[in-house]
């Protein structure tokens, strides 16, 4: 087991601002993951397997994500009574505040960010 060492003075990352709207927002809805959960409830209540295939995650990351969005109140999870067992997510009021971002970011990246192939908006939930 290795001591610990003191830290130089001044070598201490700050800490995040807690009090910043933008930074807690950022914590939340910031990778790349939460957004595409975001932008596949927004069409209504998913199955875990059907958010798995649409975006691409493994079931680990997918499973870490929700967690933390039901924690937040951002998704809603529902369990059935049935065998096999079955779960669905869905968009919470605080959820669907948040679908405005979704929106701007996909505005931003159909006219900023074409990537030079066909269309392939029609492929993203909710693509307008």
């Amino acid at each position: 087991m290795s001591a610990s060492r003191p830290k130089p003075a001044g070598s201490s990352k700050p800490e995040p601002n807690t009090h910043c709207p933008i930074a807690r927002a950022a914590k939340l809805f910031g990778d790349h993951w939460t957004l595409l959960i975001l932008r596949d409830l927004e069409a209504g209540c998913r199955r875990f397997h059907e958010l798995e295939r649409s975006t691409g995650m493994s079931p680990g990351v997918l499973s870490g994500r929700l967690r933390t969005l039901d924690a937040a109140g951002v998704i809603s999870r529902r369990q059935y009574s049935e065998i096999p067992p079955r779960v669905e997510y869905s968009l919470t009021e605080m959820g669907r505040a948040a679908l405005p971002l979704v929106d701007e970011l996909r505005s931003y990246g159909e006219r900023w960010l074409v990537d030079g192939k066909d269309d392939e908006s029609a492929g993203c939930a909710g693509g307008k």
